[in-house]
This record gives C-alpha cells, sequence and structure tokens, in this order.
C-alpha cells in the first residue's frame, strides 16, 4: 500500500495460512521495492527494502525471518541512490551460506555491500567504482563456490560487472558505456 509502513504476513503449516501478523517499521514512508530472498536448505529468509524517510531521502532497510520470527529493522543506508529503482540485491553464498547486499548510495560511484552471517550484518564497504551511481543492481551465486557475480546499471547507462571471490571483489569490467536507457 502506497505510504504504508508496516507489512502483513503470513506463515503456512503446509496444509492452511495463519492470520495475518504486523511487522510494524518506523521512519519510512512506504516501500517501493521490497526483495525476499530465501536462504537455500533452510528457514532463514532475507527481506530488504527501499523506502522513503520523512526527510525524502531513499532509505534501504532489512529484516531476517528464522522461520519463526523476525529479527528486527536494520537500517543499511539512509542515503540510497533512488527509491525510484531497485539500486540494491541481495545474495547467499553456497558453501559458506553467508549474506552479500549490495546497494547504491545517493552520489557515490562505489556501489556498497555488507556481509550477512547469521543475523549479523558486516560494515559497510565498497566496490570499486563503476562511473556513477548504481541504479539497477543485480547479483547471482555460483552453485558451487562461495562465488557471486554482480551486474549494476549506472546513472551514466553504464553496464558494469564483478565478480566476489567469497572473501574481496575483483576487478570492474565495464560491458557497455552507453545502453539506451538506465531502466532495468
Amino acid at each position: 500500500d502506497l505510504g504504508e509502513n508496516n507489512f502483513g504476513y503470513r506463515t503456512y503449516n503446509g496444509s492452511s495460512l495463519s492470520s495475518e501478523s504486523d511487522l510494524s517499521r518506523s521512519g519510512v514512508d512506504g516501500n517501493d521495492y521490497v526483495l525476499l530472498v530465501p536462504k537455500p536448505d533452510s528457514d532463514t529468509i532475507v527481506l530488504i527494502t527501499v523506502g522513503q524517510l520523512s526527510s525524502g531521502d531513499p532509505a534501504i532497510s532489512a529484516n531476517i525471518w528464522n522461520g519463526s520470527s523476525w529479527a528486527g529493522w536494520t537500517t543499511i543506508e539512509n542515503e540510497a541512490t533512488t527509491n525510484d529503482d531497485e539500486c540494491f540485491a541481495f545474495a547467499w553464498e553456497t558453501n559458506s551460506g553467508d549474506g552479500l547486499l549490495v546497494y547504491g548510495q545517493n552520489g557515490q560511484s562505489t556501489p556498497r555491500y555488507r556481509t550477512l552471517s547469521g543475523t549479523s550484518w558486516g560494515s559497510e564497504n565498497s566496490l570499486p567504482s563503476t562511473g556513477s551511481a548504481p541504479k539497477w543492481v543485480t547479483l547471482a551465486s555460483d552453485p558451487a563456490s562461495n562465488k557471486l557475480i554482480f551486474g549494476g546499471l549506472d546513472n551514466s547507462n553504464d553496464l558494469n560487472v564483478n565478480i566476489w571471490s567469497g572473501s574481496s571483489w575483483g576487478t570492474n569490467y565495464e560491458h557497455e558505456t552507453s545502453m539506451a536507457t538506465t531502466d532495468r
């Protein structure tokens, strides 16, 4: 719902849905993009959303479902690139089971990232510069290792990719410098 700060959710026991519960969140007006990413072979689900703060700045928040309850909201970024585009992505490393969140910060040409181990988010770090702030971001896991691939479309219509080794980023490769649009 536009302007809604809370999420309604239901659990499924294999034959029926529970009554609706409320997952409240304060300080954010609306939820423009929402991403749910289940962890393979577990009951863990990561919820990531971008919405707008009362100041007008886009903010990225995350919450973790452990199979029976939510861990609580973590503010990831208070000045995201935009709340009009999906400027964030999340993926799980196959072998370690750790997670990785990549996102854009307004005015920054270096995409940001945080790791997730259990329910603990690591500190903010940066990928190499993509030339302009990322507007659309995607991540995909290698099914045989902890490697992830990053793809990002930035404000300058550039398409960049990079590989996460499981512990660090490689060098950005710019595939295109003049995409037709900065849409996904």
